[in-house]
């Protein structure tokens, strides 16, 4: 993602270090660039992470133009030794997931790979960061892929809500203008400005240089000093920032936008990171709103229905313009009672003491936060940089989690008695056009093993695998089921039936779950798609045991509440009200329903309001009870275990239940639109027209699977926009956004290709992609091309199973889907046996327009 509307979140950051050793290296070189280093070689994979120590903030006389913001896009296009596409090819021929983006204090330019390309991912970047020539053209072909971006920005209520916030807490701090800037004085940026911010900013004392995965620090620095030991010292520029006057009184402003739901922010002002109340403010934020115990998540979401979803966040960033803000999204005519019940809670937490269990539950689910947190080496190069940056110790959040540990609760209300005045407090609404009413310690086991898998005397299938790169076990239990086996009557149960999987049991109620999981810091959630139902869970290590039992428990003998099953349709309800505030995802559905047709594919996996508003708690249990088979359950558990230990309580758990009810009949096979097919809708209140192009697919055993990802990587990329297709469109700046993907089902699926653009330029990208289309039938890819899409589609794959979690949803998926749970160990094999004339054969069979669809949703005229 190339936009962050704030920096992250401080206590997101744990993840930079082991609970109680520094692990990471630093160096400071002469002139001045600091090198961070963290060894990970639990997966052949590496990131390279260049941290500027500037951001919209610094931008001086430029503030509020989002110049900080055109160096992540320009930066890219060129330098004294490379051009723009010559970085790009060099990006992809590594099979990178490159990407930039741009916060108040700081922009990062990262790429992550296989180890092998280590040394050529620092030579591109560093070559972008000390000798970028900014190519007048390029420039301005930028300058109007960020107008698309401004564009699609307009279509965000969220980003909407917190711009009109912070403009309207801050009155002099810089924190009030947007990172990307306003349009007009975006315009009027030069080519002169950018090379004399460059000058000031973009220094190696300015810069820090993060590394983490399976290289060594003796490598690193090889490189480091091969291509960034002659950088030469330069002072940056650094402008004071200006002082935010305290605020005595309340403010807010409200804004109408055509959109189905109001969203809304209440928030204070309060610390940068380097005080000492950072960490009572952050246990609050915890215990207001953290999981699925949090006080206002209970009160509000889940006994009240009064809002979909709310989150509380204490922003501490290294600078002073810290907040403490509750973020919430609702039916608009819940506005004055939300608000009543949010700043009721907060004159709460300033005259009474949380209590003893509040504080112990969020105790452990910081500490777990920080320790998931460690898994992946972009979140392990991250967190050591931004520690560096805050503290000087890039290891800082070690201790973090520490200080965290002995917090008072008489802090917890000091800080709030000090910070969250409702005299000091701001509103910020952003709604649909009517007028609001009444305003208001880490274990050790032996080495890790490869998975196995044991198939049980009922039928279920038992996938382990020991790793030790991290205290941590996922426990993933998937079945066939979702959409493809509803009752069209009852579209949307499989959803609703997934979400309260963890809302009542036999043994618990929904609070006592929540109790349960947070009081372990764990994570359980159910989850229903288009073939499958299931659950994720994440545990420590030493509670792997309760975790176990309490996904079986979830899984073989739900409840399904009454009053629970209220608050998920109100829930649902509320998500299908406001779908279409995204053009694109109102365009993605559409598009499944002109190609699927009668099929159950082609509907919305939450359904429709009318199915949902009839679903009963019969319902809910009949689908349950036929989608629930021994035989096509898979029970995948991935982390620092001993894997006899596991499968006897594997064993004991699911082993013996028995189906209930017959399974579902299977759907008929789908079948391609008999010819071309399309639809156009016009919707009030979008700035982006978004048209998703939908080609017949195929089932997920067909071996067509591996070709059809290198012609997606290579007109598209593999993870991140890039190939022929984008490339093209960018360089025309007719969209900020154009990707394809391959979508198959048990019955066939689809190959989708999407751009979203202004409505002017939607007849020449379309035009754009039936060309590139058209030549991928023709002619297929050179041979620089097709290295350049496998090395994409091996990189991002070795990338997507890093950690725990991912490796254990991969097993049971691929399991499930008859695939075998060993199938992404030939994947990069597979990948790398593809030929061009297989991929022109797939283009030639699959890319067919005469039998495929084209939905647009754009602005009403």
């Amino acid at each position: 993602m190339k936009f962050l509307l704030s920096t992250v979140l401080f206590a997101t950051l744990l993840g930079a270090s082991s609970v109680h050793a520094a692990q990471t290296q630093k160096h400071l070189l002469p002139n001045g660039l600091t090198v961070l280093v963290r060894e990970d070689h639990s997966a052949p994979v590496v990131t390279v992470r260049f941290y500027v120590k500037t951001g919209s903030i610094y931008e001086d006389k430029y503030l509020g133009a989002g110049l900080s913001h055109l160096f992540e896009h320009t930066l890219f296009e060129g330098t004294t030794d490379r051009t723009g596409p010559q970085i790009d090819d060099e990006l992809q021929a590594i099979g990178g997931v490159s990407n930039a983006y741009t916060s108040y204090d700081v922009t990062c330019y990262h790429v992550t790979t296989a180890t092998p390309y280590f040394g050529r991912a620092l030579a591109v970047l560093t070559d972008m960061m000390r000798r970028a020539n900014f190519p007048e053209e390029r420039v301005k072909q930028e300058q109007g892929v960020i107008h698309n971006e401004m564009n699609i920005g307009e279509d965000d209520p969220d980003r909407a809500v917190e711009e009109l916030w912070d403009v309207t807490a801050f009155q002099a701090h810089p924190a009030r203008y947007p990172v990307i800037g306003y349009q007009e004085q975006f315009d009027r940026l030069t080519r002169d400005d950018i090379l004399s911010y460059y000058r000031d900013h973009y220094t190696p004392e300015n810069t820090i240089l993060s590394i983490a995965g399976d290289v060594t620090d003796a490598q690193v620095m090889e490189g480091v000093q091969k291509e960034l030991a002659d950088w030469e010292r330069g002072a940056a520029h650094t402008p004071p920032l200006a002082s935010e006057p305290r605020q005595i009184a309340p403010r807010r402003a409200d804004q109408t936008k055509q959109i189905g739901a109001t969203y809304l922010q209440i928030g204070w002002h309060t610390i940068p990171l380097q005080n000492a109340d950072l960490y009572a403010l952050d246990m609050l934020s915890q215990i207001l709103g953290g999981g699925e115990t949090g006080r206002l998540v209970r009160e509000l979401r889940d006994r009240t229905g009064l809002v979909s979803d709310i989150s509380v966040a204490s922003y501490t960033p290294n600078f002073d313009a810290g907040t403490f803000s509750v973020s919430a999204e609702l039916e608009p005519k819940n506005q004055a009672k939300v608000e009543a019940a949010v700043m009721r809670e907060i004159a709460r937490t300033r005259t009474q003491l949380v209590t003893a269990d509040e504080l112990k539950r969020a105790k452990t689910a910081m500490r777990a936060a920080y320790i998931f947190g460690k898994q992946g080496v972009e979140n392990q190069a991250e967190g050591a940089a931004y520690d560096e940056m805050g503290t000087g110790n890039p290891d800082f959040s070690a201790s973090y989690v520490d200080r965290i540990q002995q917090v008072t609760p008489a802090q917890i209300l000091a800080v709030a008695q000090k910070y969250l005045s409702p005299q000091s407090v701001t509103i910020a609404s952003v709604h649909p056009p009517v007028a609001p009413a009444n305003i208001v310690k880490p274990v050790t086991v032996a080495p890790a093993l490869p998975a196995t898998m044991t198939t049980l005397p009922n039928g279920v299938r038992l996938i382990i695998k020991r790793t030790t790169s991290a205290p941590t076990v996922a426990i993933t239990v998937a079945g066939l089921g979702g959409v493809r086996l509803e009752n069209s009557a009852k579209a949307g149960v499989a959803g609703v039936a997934a979400d309260l999987l963890t809302r009542g049991t036999q043994r618990r109620t929904a609070d006592q779950i929540n109790d349960t999981v947070e009081n372990l810091g764990g994570s359980l959630s159910g989850f229903s798609g288009y073939n499958s139902w299931g659950i994720e869970s994440n545990w420590l290590s030493s509670d792997w045991r309760k975790g176990m039992s309490l996904v079986a428990e979830s899984v073989l003998t739900p409840t399904f509440p009454d009053a629970e099953l209220r608050n998920i349709k109100a829930q649902t309800l509320s998500e299908i009200a406001t779908q279409d505030d995204n053009p694109a995802a109102a365009a993605g559905r559409l598009l499944r329903r002109l190609y699927f047709g009668s099929h159950p594919y082609a509907r919305a996996a939450n359904g429709s309001a009318a199915t949902i508003k009839s679903l009963s708690h019969a319902d809910v249990e009949a689908y349950w009870n036929s989608v629930l088979q021994p035989d096509s359950t898979v029970v995948s558990i991935v982390g620092n275990i001993n894997p006899t230990e596991v499968q006897n309580v594997a064993r004991y758990l699911f082993g013996s239940f028995k189906a209930k009810a017959p399974a579902p009949k299977a759907p008929p096979v789908t079948t391609a639109p008999p010819t071309f097919t399309s639809r156009a809708i016009q919707q009030k209140g979008v700035v982006q027209s978004a048209m998703f192009f939908g080609f017949p697919g195929i089932t997920v055993k067909n071996d067509d699977r591996f070709a059809l990802d290198v012609l997606d990587a290579a007109l598209s990329g593999a993870s991140l926009p890039g190939g022929r297709i984008f490339g093209r469109l960018r360089e025309e700046q007719l969209v900020y956004d154009a990707n394809a993907y391959d979508a198959p089902g048990i019955e066939s699926g689809m190959f989708v290709v999407y751009a979203a653009s202004t409505p002017q330029n939607r007849p020449r990208a379309r035009q754009v992609i039936e060309e590139e289309l058209q030549k991928a039938r023709e002619s297929g890819f050179t041979p620089e091309e097709m290295e350049r899409a496998k090395t994409m589609c091996i990189a991002s794959h070795a990338i997507e199973l890093q950690t725990g979690d991912q490796q254990a949803r991969d097993f049971a998926s691929a399991e499930l889907l008859d695939l075998g749970y060993q199938d992404s160990e030939s994947y990069a094999a597979k990948i790398q046996a593809v030929t061009n004339d297989e991929v022109q054969r797939v283009a030639r069979k699959y890319l067919d327009r005469n039998h495929s669809a084209l939905a647009i949703v754009e602005p009403a005229k």
